[in-house]
C-alpha cells in the first residue's frame, strides 16, 4: 500500500531527477583535454568569449594558481574621446588573461594574432548587443580598440610578435 501524500511527492521526485541530471550543463563544461595542459587552456578561455571566461574563472582559478586570472581592464589611451571602456571591458579581462599567460607559456606571433583576433570577436558581439543607432559609434570604437592592439600589443606580448 502506498505512503500517504506519496502521490503528490512524485512529480517533485520526478523534476529533482531530470534538473539533477542537467545540472552538469548549467555549470561551465570542466577542462576537457585540457587537464594538464596549461597552454591549452588559455588558449581554450582566453579565446573564448567574456560570458564563458566569467563562469569558468571562479571553478579554474583554485585549479590553476599559477595562472595570471588578473586583468588590467581597457587601457586605451585616456582622453581618446572613446568611452567604451567600461562596455569592452568583459572582452579586455579575456584579452589580458590571454596575453599575460601565453607571453610566459607559449610567445609566438601565431598566439599573438589569435588572442588579438578573438578580442575583435568579443567587442563587436558587445556591439552587436547595443541598440542599432549606437552601433556604428560602437564598431568604430571597437575598432579602434582593436587597432591599438595590433599596432603596440608586442610591447605588452613579446618581442617581435
Amino acid at each position: 500500500m502506498p505512503r500517504p501524500g506519496a502521490a503528490r511527492a512524485w512529480p517533485a521526485l520526478l523534476l529533482a531527477g531530470v534538473l539533477g541530471s542537467c545540472a552538469p550543463a548549467l555549470l561551465p563544461a570542466a577542462p576537457v583535454g585540457d587537464e594538464g595542459d596549461p597552454v591549452a587552456l588559455v588558449k581554450r578561455l582566453g579565446w573564448g568569449s567574456p560570458e564563458a571566461f566569467e563562469a569558468a574563472r571562479p571553478l579554474l582559478a583554485p585549479r590553476w594558481p599559477a595562472l595570471d586570472w588578473a586583468g588590467n581592464g581597457c587601457s586605451a589611451p585616456r582622453g581618446l574621446g572613446l568611452s567604451y571602456r567600461d562596455d569592452f571591458a568583459p572582452a579586455c579581462a579575456v584579452h589580458d588573461f590571454a596575453y599575460h599567460n601565453l607571453r610566459v607559456l607559449e610567445p609566438t606571433a601565431a598566439n599573438r594574432r589569435a588572442s588579438d583576433d578573438a578580442f575583435g570577436v568579443n567587442l563587436r558581439a558587445i556591439c552587436a548587443r547595443k541598440a542599432l543607432v549606437a552601433r556604428p559609434a560602437c564598431l568604430s570604437a571597437a575598432a579602434a580598440y582593436l587597432a591599438a592592439v595590433r599596432l603596440r600589443g608586442h610591447t605588452r606580448f613579446a618581442p617581435g610578435t
